[in-house]
């Protein structure tokens, strides 16, 4: 997978992405996550994080709608999650802003990684 230029994810994404980081099978690690997702989703997201992983340098822009692993789940109709409720995203999204110490602004990505070590808890 090419690297991308520039990433826009949710903060409950963000959280992900900083508890995923350096594990030995990222595809069980979000299948275990997210048992709605198919194998198939769970592939294509494992490799857009590897490839992340892979570029520690990638600026990640914070958002509050659908983003990029967002897009490329079987789950998403174009506009949004079609098995979540956009509350109960956003309600995720907050709490891991809280947890992960998550502000609206921009990352690269060796700056996620390191926001595992400061998460009150592991609540993914």
């Amino acid at each position: 997978m090419k690297p991308p230029k520039d990433v826009k994810l949710r903060p409950h994404h963000i959280a992900r992405v900083a508890h995923f980081y350096n594990l030995s099978d990222t595809v069980d690690a979000v299948l275990s996550r997210n048992p709605n997702y198919s194998d198939e989703t769970a592939k294509r997201i494992a490799a857009f994080m590897q490839t992340l992983f892979d570029n520690p340098d990638t600026p990640i822009t914070v958002v509050g709608e659908p983003d990029d692993i967002c897009k490329l789940c079987d789950n998403y109709d174009g506009k949004g999650c079609t098995i979540s409720t956009e509350e109960s995203i956003s309600k995720s999204d907050e709490h891991d802003m809280f947890d992960y110490r998550i502000d609206k602004k921009r990352y690269l990505v060796r700056e996620v990684r390191d926001m595992r070590s400061m998460s009150f808890g592991m609540h993914i």
